[in-house]
C-alpha cells in the first residue's frame, strides 16, 4: 500500500504486536528453544524473578506473535482479496515478495534461530490458495486446523507431521548449542545456525509442541478480518467487538482450567504422545488466542481515546518498520546475550531483563520516528520493495 493508502490503526497495531514481541524474545535471551535447566534456575534466582516468570509466561509468551499472525492474514487481505486502493496486488508479484521475505528469514536465522519470516513466507504461499473461499469455509479450516494436527500427531505414533522430533529439555542437541551461543564466536553461531536452523524452525514450527498450526489459523482470521474492512471503520463494529471480549472473557477460566489442571496431574508422566495431551495443548492455544483477542480489543478500543494521538502514531512508525525493526532487535538482543557480544546470557535474571528490555524497545520507537521524518521506508522495507520491482526505488521522502 502506498503512504496515502495506510491505515494508521494496523501501524500501531502491528507496533504493538511487535514490542510483545520483543519482550517474549528478551526474556528468554535469545535462545530460542527449551532452555536447559541451568538457564531456567538462574534467570528465576529469587522469589521476584519467579513472579516475573510467571507473569511472562502467562501474559507474553504466545500471546503477540499470534497478533502478529493476525496482522499477516490481514495484510494479505488488504493487498490481495479485499484491497483498501481499489486495485490488487497480482499474485505473482505477491509471490515474489514472499519468497524475498524468506531469503530475508534465511540471513536473520544465521543470527537467531527463532526466525518466523522463513515461516510466514512458506504459510504465505498457501494463502493464495484460499483466496477463492467463502468466509464459512475459511472459519472451519481454522477451527480444523487448531484442533486435528495435534491429535493426528498421537494417532500416527509421532511428534511431528513433517518426521521433525522435537526437541526436549536437557537434550544433547540443545546443551551443545546453548554452550555454542554462550561461548562461541559470532561465525560459530552462523554456522551452527546454519547447520541446523531451519531443522529447529521445523521442530518449533510442526511438532506437538508447535506454532505452526495456530499460526495459519491466524492467518485465516485476518483474512476474515480484512473482508470486513474492520480496521477502516472500527467503530462500525463496536458491538460485535464487545461481543468477542466477552466471549474471550468468558472462555478463560474453562480453557485455562483445562490446560493447567490436565498437565500438572501428569505429574512427570509427560510424554506428549497421548490424547489427553494433545488436548491440554490445544486448549492452551485456545488460551493464548483468548489473550491475544482481549489485549487487541484494549488496544483498538484506546485508539479512540485522546491521550492515544500522541502514543499511537510512535507505534505506527515503529510497525511501519516492522520488518527492520525485527530483524535489528535480533542483532542487537543476539549481541546483548551471546558470546559473541556481551555474553549474558544466563548471567542476568528476568527483573533485570525487565529493565533492558524497556530502553530497547523505546531507543527502536525513536529511532523509527526520527528515520520516517526524512525516508518514506524503513531500509529493509525499502530493500523488500525494491527487489520486488527489480529496480532501485527512492527512498527520501518529497
Amino acid at each position: 500500500m502506498t503512504k496515502q493508502n495506510r491505515i494508521e490503526l494496523i501501524d500501531s497495531y502491528r507496533g504493538f504486536a511487535l514490542l510483545g514481541v520483543c519482550l517474549a524474545h528478551m526474556f528468554e535471551q535469545y535462545f530460542g528453544n527449551i532452555p536447559p535447566t541451568s538457564f531456567t534456575e538462574a534467570v528465576n534466582s529469587s522469589p521476584v524473578d519467579s513472579l516475573i516468570g510467571i507473569g511472562y509466561s502467562s501474559l507474553i509468551v504466545g500471546k503477540f506473535y499470534l497478533i502478529f499472525s493476525f496482522l499477516f492474514g490481514i495484510s494479505f487481505s488488504l493487498q490481495i482479496d479485499n484491497p483498501v486502493s481499489g486495485k490488487q496486488v497480482h499474485i505473482q508479484i505477491f509471490l515474489k515478495r514472499l519468497f524475498i521475505l524468506a531469503l530475508f528469514g534465511l540471513v536473520h536465522m544465521l543470527f537467531y534461530r527463532g526466525d518466523i519470516l522463513i515461516i510466514y513466507a512458506l504459510l504465505g504461499f498457501l494463502l493464495v490458495s484460499l483466496k477463492t473461499f467463502s468466509n464459512k469455509s475459511l472459519l472451519i479450516i481454522a477451527i480444523a486446523i487448531l484442533i486435528l494436527p495435534r491429535f493426528l500427531l498421537v494417532f500416527v505414533g509421532d511428534n511431528s507431521l513433517l518426521g521433525f522430533p522435537g526437541y526436549q529439555q536437557g537434550s544433547v542437541q540443545l546443551d551443545n548449542y546453548f554452550e555454542i551461543i554462550r561461548s562461541g564466536s559470532l561465525l560459530d553461531v552462523f554456522i551452527i545456525n546454519f547447520q541446523e536452523g531451519f531443522d529447529s524452525i521445523s521442530k518449533a514450527q510442526f511438532g506437538i509442541l508447535a506454532r505452526g498450526y495456530s499460526t495459519f489459523a491466524m492467518f485465516i482470521f485476518g483474512i476474515l478480518c480484512g473482508r470486513l474492512n474492520f480496521f477502516q471503520n472500527p467503530s462500525e463494529y463496536k458491538h460485535q467487538l464487545t461481543k468477542l471480549m466477552i466471549i474471550s472473557i468468558s472462555c478463560l477460566p474453562l480453557i485455562g482450567l483445562g490446560f493447567f489442571v490436565i498437565f500438572p496431574s501428569l505429574g512427570k508422566d509427560i510424554t506428549l504422545t497421548t490424547f489427553t495431551e494433545a488436548f491440554a495443548l490445544i486448549l492452551y492455544d485456545g488460551f493464548n488466542i483468548s489473550i491475544a483477542f482481549i489485549y487487541s480489543f484494549i488496544f483498538i478500543h484506546f485508539s479512540q481515546k485522546k491521550f492515544s494521538k500522541r502514543v499511537y502514531p510512535l507505534l505506527a512508525n515503529y510497525g511501519r518498520m516492522a520488518l527492520t525493526n525485527y530483524v535489528l532487535q535480533s542483532i542487537l538482543g543476539t549481541m546483548l546475550f551471546y558470546g559473541w557480544g556481551l555474553g549474558l546470557i544466563g548471567e542476568v535474571t528476568n527483573s533485570e531483563v525487565l529493565l533492558i528490555a524497556p530502553s530497547l524497545i523505546l531507543a527502536q520507537i525513536i529511532f523509527s520516528s526520527l528515520w520516517l521524518r526524512k525516508f518514506k521506508n524503513g531500509p529493509l522495507e525499502w530493500l523488500w520493495r525494491s527487489l520486488t520491482k527489480g529496480k532501485l526505488l527512492s527512498l527520501k521522502s518529497q
